[in-house]
């Protein structure tokens, strides 16, 4: 999907030679263009495939215009970023969390701090 950053670089002769040979379907000043990936789903040959589409030079060397990939492959891979980057956030909140729970419970902030050890002790293991 195309989009302008700036007014009327959508009819520039630049971006017309870039999309032409992806034949695009253009909805309200936005051309999308169906471009079908080497492999279905999340094979490392469609997560190639993918960041290919998305390094496309043709398509980010155009001035005004800015584009984005979507589809099943490109969602499951941008979740999986977007998770993967908030995980680490999620479990330190957890264990701070945690420490503060078990301190207050066990008014001792050294079993509070055993019990964390060993409940992390014991993932590390499983």
């Amino acid at each position: 999907m195309l989009w302008e950053t700036r007014p009327g670089a959508l009819d520039s002769p630049a971006v017309a030679k870039a999309v032409a040979d992806l034949r695009p379907l253009t909805t309200a000043r936005v051309p999308v263009a169906r471009v079908p990936l080497s492999e279905f789903n999340n094979g490392p040959a469609a997560t190639r495939s993918l960041e290919r589409l998305r390094a496309t030079p043709a398509l980010a060397a155009l001035p005004g215009v800015d584009h984005a990939v979507a589809g099943k492959t490109a969602f499951a891979r941008d979740f999986t970023d977007a998770v993967s980057a908030k995980a680490p956030l999620v479990v330190g909140f957890v264990l701070v969390l945690a420490v503060v729970l078990l301190t207050a419970a066990f008014r001792s902030p050294p079993v509070a701090l055993a019990s964390i050890a060993l409940n992390l002790l014991s993932l590390g293991a499983a």
